[in-house]
């Protein structure tokens, strides 16, 4: 796993230069497409889920091996990633919730069990909701993932790439790879 910053994403490197800013994201791009091809993954073969919104999911499991109910989540602007521990911290309070959903599907990069991954997320300061250690596409990808990818076709390329933004009503409005600025755009209006 890469370490946490203020934005924990390789798929954007925040700089002053707007022209290093766009390379750097055509190369991860590049990078996430390529790891499509060698891989086969690419979101093909996830499994649909029949819901209507993410309240409707089946329960999830956090880090702590505890059930998660998707719908105590009613009322809040959810992000679904892998990261970003500025936004929550800036926004909890106005009814922001973050999910991390750690998968080593990418590189195996990420940590070898749950307890490392969750005490590496608070040391870095996240504090919100880790789930458990998953696939996050394919056969075996978790029922939030697979509903998020239904509603946003493609592939996730890359941990930390996609993220998935639920309004208040538990309905995916938004699939992107921006950066915590860009993010905080795209959430500042559903809050």
């Amino acid at each position: 796993m890469l370490p946490l910053k203020a934005v924990t994403s390789p798929s954007v490197v925040l700089t002053s230069h707007t022209a290093s800013k766009q390379l750097t994201k055509k190369r991860n791009i590049r990078m996430g497409g390529l790891f499509d091809m060698l891989t086969g993954k690419g979101g093909e073969g996830t499994p649909k889920v029949n819901a209507s919104s993410i309240y409707e999911l089946p329960n999830g499991t956090d880090v702590d091996g505890n059930e998660f109910d998707y719908s105590s989540l009613k009322g809040k602007v959810v992000l679904i990633t892998n990261g970003l521990v500025a936004l929550e911290k800036k926004y909890k309070t106005e009814g922001l919730e973050i999910l991390l959903f750690p998968s080593g599907q990418f590189g195996g990069q990420e940590l070898a069990n749950n307890a490392d991954i969750k005490k590496f997320a608070r040391e870095k300061g996240f504090n919100g909701t880790v789930m458990a250690k998953g696939d996050v596409e394919g056969a075996n990808a978790t029922p939030m993932w697979s509903y998020c990818l239904d509603k946003f076709p493609g592939g996730v390329g890359w941990n930390f790439k996609a993220k998935f933004i639920v309004d208040r009503e538990g309905n995916v409005v938004n699939r992107n790879s921006s950066s915590a600025q860009d993010q905080e755009a795209l959430i500042k209006p559903l809050l």
